[in-house]
């Protein structure tokens, strides 16, 4: 059967197997390679290479109100995560291999997130919502001592849970930050752990 990450992007993992048995009113199969999946009205499709026995994909799945049921309300989201946004980091780097990195552009897309490294605590960088808009980016920043994370966007200090979600991991040096909101030109982030 088909197995998913209990995280949203997830990654879906399907068998060639899962082919012949997933043949019910909600799931299907399009030729030979094909597997198609229906959880409510949502597609989702693993294509399988000839030689594959096995397929694993990267999605993300978006959980929204039933007003926002169209592909063009979807398109913005779908190409957020699909054309990430090269940053610029002007403090600290950028870390491009992150297990879960498919292409090593510092974007992680099974994590949905963008993975920087810290210098002294802290990661100052720019992120570019002028193409294609960015909703809520999630930042995963390693090499941090501290409990607390402090963040600001084009110098003014984010709240807490309202401009802001973070988490900081003590035990892994780890801080979890999302920028709440859309970004629709370049941006300045700073993200300091404290």
């Amino acid at each position: 059967m088909l197995h998913s990450n209990e995280h949203y992007p997830t990654v879906l993992t399907a068998t060639r197997a899962d082919l012949a048995k997933c043949l019910t009113k909600s799931t299907g199969s399009y030729g030979n390679n094909t597997l198609f999946l229906a959880w409510f009205r949502t597609p989702v499709r693993v294509r399988f290479k000839p030689d594959e026995t096995e397929a694993k994909r990267a999605c993300f799945i978006h959980i929204w109100p039933n007003n926002r049921d169209s592909y063009e309300a979807a398109l913005p989201y779908m190409q957020d995560y699909q054309s990430p946004a090269a940053l610029k980091v002007t403090k600290g780097q950028l870390v491009t291999d992150d297990a879960g990195d498919d292409n090593a552009d510092g974007f992680n897309e099974t994590e949905g997130c963008y993975v920087v490294r810290a210098r002294a605590a802290e990661v100052v960088l720019t992120i570019d919502g002028s193409k294609v808009k960015r909703f809520s980016p999630v930042f995963k920043v390693s090499g941090v001592k501290g409990t607390r994370a402090v963040v600001s966007r084009d110098g003014r200090i984010l709240a807490e849970g309202k401009s802001v979600s973070t988490h900081v991991d003590a035990k892994t040096g780890t801080a979890l930050v999302r920028v709440l909101g859309s970004i629709a030109g370049p941006t300045d982030i700073s993200i300091a752990v404290k």
